[in-house]
């Protein structure tokens, strides 16, 4: 059953250095079984852009481990002239520490683009 649909990111990103989900949705993201991902890129510039979103989790809010071993959005192309959508899941079901967290990351040469990340949450009873 749905519990929430939240944007938990909506920004520009510049360069490789990773951004991450807004820390307001930590423990929100944490609470649920479950979690769906919605991923929307426009404004692109770069050479060869592509944008990675792997979850992440921790019980401290400090120390940050993935939480599965396969980034859930995987060195995605996005297209300089036009908008890229990506929907993706948690599929693993491993549950998490108490805060969850998205890790977004562009690659290629200075990459540039607007992303917006929208989670679903569910919990599996």
């Amino acid at each position: 059953m749905r519990k929430a649909n939240e944007r938990i990111f909506d920004d520009v990103v510049t360069g490789t250095t990773t951004v991450y989900s807004s820390g307001e949705f930590n423990e929100l993201l944490g609470r649920h079984d479950r979690i769906s991902l919605f991923l929307v890129v426009d404004t692109v510039s770069g050479t060869s852009p592509t944008i990675t979103v792997q979850l992440q989790h921790s019980s401290d809010e400090r120390n940050w481990v993935n939480k599965n071993g396969t980034p859930e959005i995987n060195a995605l192309v996005i297209s300089p002239t036009a908008t890229t959508t990506e929907a993706a899941n948690d599929a693993t079901g491993n549950y998490g520490c108490h805060s969850v967290r998205a890790a977004i990351t562009l690659a290629g040469t200075n990459p540039s683009c607007r992303v917006r990340l929208y989670a679903t949450l569910r919990d599996s009873t």
